[in-house]
């Protein structure tokens, strides 16, 4: 699809912008500048078109700039040689800016159009509006609050696209998931074999969910860059609150979680609650142990650590890993892989009962107050990961217990340790 790429300074609407283009809140808008630091991407269908949209932290050469801008000024650059087409925006309130002459200088050698936003008031702000044309192009106002012009934008994207039709591809979402800091957006470029997501040794520096897609073994894949979740807190800053929670809310999206830990740091309780969360919300999960060449922790020791905080899930596979020198990303890749396959297995229903039938009559069924629980068929309900429904005369008969050695069962005989299985019991009339 064409590649449209929404840039200029900070605070000006670009997130805006974004979100009114794709139909969805999908970038973070705050009334500060420097929240999107990293380039966020989205599919935009409009009247039949299809292209896609690249949202882009904001620009500033302020020699007071942190690390992190530096970092944003870097990737903008690098997505303005990638993309099709730039779109430029501006903000009617402060006028033309210094800053928006340097960025023009980016963009002018590209098919480009020049948005100017927050004009509410177009007569009032004739005279601001006139220090624009300084730049040499025709430009475009609006404002973004009040959807005034989005149209006018979409038809230029259309009139100048080159291809607008594209093909779903099916693929595989990885999620990345863990506590700020601990290296999540630097295994996602190692992974991607290129330095796509903004990384730092500052905290928060995700502050958005950030996808990319990438090829293994000639298979699809998505990965979701996620801003490091913490403990609720009442010191939290309004920021740091947003980001966790939209990092939650992916967790539906993902096939497969990579949870993220310190190899450096005690296996903490933040981390078995994140696991926890992982657990409930019935995904496959692949334990990662970052910063492995700077541990002084053995993994024999480490292991053992695990083993005693989540001791009810002794089967979770860990990969020790390192972001920094690309130490365990052959294993990390394999892990992947296999998680993927198992989670995606299809079990005949014919199969299922005639090894159900055999574990059955290996322990016998428990008896709610006067009645035998009864066992009638099993069926499996959802591939990634396997869920299955079990009809019985009595579903509230079945203990925790049983539940978990029909599990166990099931895992053993289909090679399936380590996925989180699920089981319905539904009573048959």
């Amino acid at each position: 699809m064409t590649k449209v790429l929404i840039v200029g300074r900070p605070n000006v609407g670009k997130s805006s912008l974004f979100n009114r283009l794709v139909r969805q809140r999908r970038s973070l808008v705050l009334d500060r500048p420097g929240v999107t630091r990293d380039i966020i991407k989205g599919s935009a269908v409009w009247w039949g078109h299809s292209f896609e949209v690249w949202d882009s932290g904001g620009l500033m050469w302020d020699a007071s700039s942190s690390v992190i801008f530096s970092a944003v000024q870097d990737h903008v650059q690098s997505a303005c040689k990638e993309a099709d087409l730039i779109v430029f925006v501006m903000d009617a309130h402060l006028g033309l800016h210094d800053e928006d002459k340097k960025i023009f200088k980016w963009v002018k050698d590209k098919k480009h159009l020049l948005v100017v936003n927050k004009v509410d008031h177009p007569h009032a702000f004739e005279s601001q509006l006139s220090e624009f044309y300084e730049l040499g192009s025709d430009f475009i106002q609006t404002s973004l609050e009040k959807d005034d012009n989005i149209s006018v934008i979409v038809d230029w994207v259309i009139k100048n696209s080159t291809s607008t039709k594209s093909k779903e591809i099916d693929k595989t979402s990885i999620l990345i998931t863990g506590q700020s800091n601990v290296g999540k957006s630097s295994l996602c470029n190692l992974i991607l074999n290129k330095n796509r997501m903004v990384t730092s040794s500052e905290m928060h520096t995700t502050v958005d969910v950030v996808d990319e897609t990438f090829q293994y073994n000639k298979k699809k894949y998505e990965i979701l860059d996620t801003a490091g979740i913490r403990k609720k807190s009442k010191r939290l800053e309004n920021l740091e609150k947003i980001s966790s929670a939209k990092s939650l809310s992916y967790f539906k999206k993902a096939d497969l979680l990579l949870l993220v830990i310190d190899g450096q740091q005690k296996f903490s309780r933040q981390d078995a609650r994140l696991f926890s969360y992982c657990m409930e919300k019935h995904k496959t999960t692949i334990l990662v142990i970052n910063k492995w060449d700077i541990s002084e922790v053995t993994k024999m020791g480490m292991r053992k650590m695990i083993r005693q905080e989540l001791r009810y899930f002794p089967d979770i596979p860990c990969v020790f890993t390192s972001a920094k020198t690309g130490e365990g990303l052959g294993r990390l890749m394999k892990a992947i892989s296999e998680c993927v396959k198992k989670s995606s297995i299809h079990i005949s229903t014919s199969a299922l009962n005639k090894f159900f039938i055999e574990v059955v009559q290996q322990a016998p069924a428990p008896v709610y107050g006067t009645k035998n629980v009864k066992f009638y068929y099993l069926t499996q309900t959802k591939k990634t990961p396997p869920s299955f429904i079990i009809f019985t005369n009595e579903p509230k008969g079945v203990s925790s217990s049983y539940q978990k050695f029909l599990v166990k069962k099931i895992q053993e005989k289909y090679s399936l340790k380590g996925i989180p299985i699920q089981t319905t019991f539904i009573k048959k009339s």
